[in-house]
């Protein structure tokens, strides 16, 4: 029992190092209007079938930035409409960058793949602190993923 417990904490821990695209070391509460102003947010909805989990990479004018991942933590295969929710605070990014030439691709796996199932074409998101884009993942296998950036309805 005592050795499952501490495997599940080690998944947990790993899971946890996987969801960020961070490059700050250190982490301190603010209040939240404060957070949202120095960082935006991108939420990833899965309207794919059959996907374990979601890597993905960050960009700034074609130079990574960074990568995580997303899954359920229970390691399920992620239910189509599940939204994962990345914050990316100023700490993602070097001094000077251009949060308008932002972009990010998304890497799906399936159950027991150990290669993405494919990889997206480089989702554009000009991105400005404060805000909230959501990015949507479709297709399968066959076809071939596509990410895009949805739309707010007016």
């Amino acid at each position: 029992m005592r050795r499952n417990l501490f495997a599940v904490l080690l998944l947990w821990i790993a899971a946890l190092g996987l969801i960020g695209c961070q490059r700050g070391s250190g982490y301190q509460v603010q209040p939240d209007a404060v957070r949202e102003a120095e960082q935006f947010t991108v939420d990833v909805v899965c309207r794919s079938e059959d996907v374990l989990r979601i890597f993905y990479s960050c960009y700034i004018d074609g130079q990574e930035r960074g990568i995580g991942g997303l899954a359920d933590l229970d390691g399920a295969v992620i239910q189509p409409g599940r939204t994962f929710s990345i914050p990316f605070s100023q700490e993602s990014f070097e001094e000077g960058d251009d949060l308008s030439l932002f972009s990010m691709t998304l890497s799906p796996y399936g159950e027991g793949d150990v290669r993405e199932a494919g990889t997206t074409d480089p989702v554009a998101i000009p991105a400005q602190y404060g805000e909230r884009y959501t990015v949507v993942l479709s297709g399968d296998r066959e076809a071939g993923f596509t990410a895009a950036v949805e739309q707010e309805e007016t």
